[in-house]
């Protein structure tokens, strides 16, 4: 009967014990389709009067749990939005005075990149996953106008045997030891073009909190590295040469290649290493990122 399956559906989600007994239940408020309806609305209605107490109930204690955290997030706020706006209004007013517009203000900072590998299998392959990242900037420093080459080499030592499937294995039907990842790249500059394995992909990118973030999939078979390039151009604005690098907090950090140069041909300044923590390179050497 329709009215007693809605009763047990009810009293179902209202009460798991209840509904150990649901039809018994509900056959004691309902003798047919329609005889006694108007005591199995008051019972729908009771029910639901009290689904609705339990509910208010559970939002009351809820809240009264999240309120000391709320109210201490809001405390830091307002210690800190101030100083923060206050730093941000003097690096403009200095942004100012050195004669950049608003445009070109955020160029200033000079050069960056990031990169970072989005574990799409899942598992815990990336505990063998090995990057190389080199990057070799042609820069004019008087105009700001940069060329750039990127190159991200991902090397997967995993094996294909000897661990879990919640290691190795996937879940998009790969074989066993393969890494498949989610690549983002971000750079101040321009993506002109992109490739994997020397096979052209699109240069397509959004933009990003002043970075362009260039996005791909790529699948690394076991044992193989698999090289994605990218061609890049844009300006930085006016000055010396610096690149801002914010590495991925990864099992194996990445080995770091930089090679800037000058239009003329010479060496602005090269690193060749590892760097675990944000850092800024510039002529005058590697500094903190603060």
């Amino acid at each position: 009967m329709e009215a007693v399956d809605a009763v047990a559906v009810v009293v179902d989600v209202l009460d798991p014990q209840l509904a150990k007994r649901r039809r018994p239940f509900a056959e004691a408020h309902v003798v047919d389709e329609y005889a006694l309806a108007d005591q199995v609305e008051d019972r729908l209605e009771d029910l639901a009067d009290t689904v609705e107490d339990r509910v208010e109930a559970a939002v009351d204690a809820a809240s009264e749990k999240v309120a000391p955290v709320v109210g201490a997030a809001r405390d830091q706020i307002d210690h800190w939005l101030p100083r923060v706006l206050e730093a941000v209004s003097a690096a403009a007013t200095a942004g100012a005075a050195a004669g950049a517009t608003a445009g070109e203000y955020r160029s200033r900072s000079g050069d960056a990149v990031a990169v970072l590998s989005d574990n799409a299998n899942p598992n815990k392959i990336d505990s063998f996953l090995e990057r190389t990242i080199e990057y070799r900037p042609v820069v004019n420093q008087n105009s700001g106008e940069a060329t750039a080459t990127l190159v991200v080499s991902l090397t997967n030592t995993a094996p294909t045997t000897g661990y879990d499937d919640y290691v190795i294995g996937n879940r998009v039907d790969l074989p066993i030891g393969t890494n498949r990842t989610f690549l983002d790249v971000s750079t101040r500059l321009g993506v002109d073009a992109a490739r994997v394995d020397g096979k052209d992909i699109a240069p397509y990118t959004l933009p990003e909190l002043g970075y362009n973030v260039h996005s791909s999939e790529i699948i690394v078979p076991p044992g193989e590295t698999v090289v994605v390039e990218f061609e890049l151009s844009g300006n930085l604005g006016r000055g010396a040469y610096q690149l801002a690098y914010r590495p991925q907090p990864l099992p194996n950090p990445d080995t770091l290649i930089v090679d800037a140069r000058t239009t003329g041909g010479d060496q602005i300044m090269e690193f060749d290493g590892v760097l675990e923590r944000r850092s800024v390179l510039s002529a005058d050497g590697v500094r903190a990122w603060r």
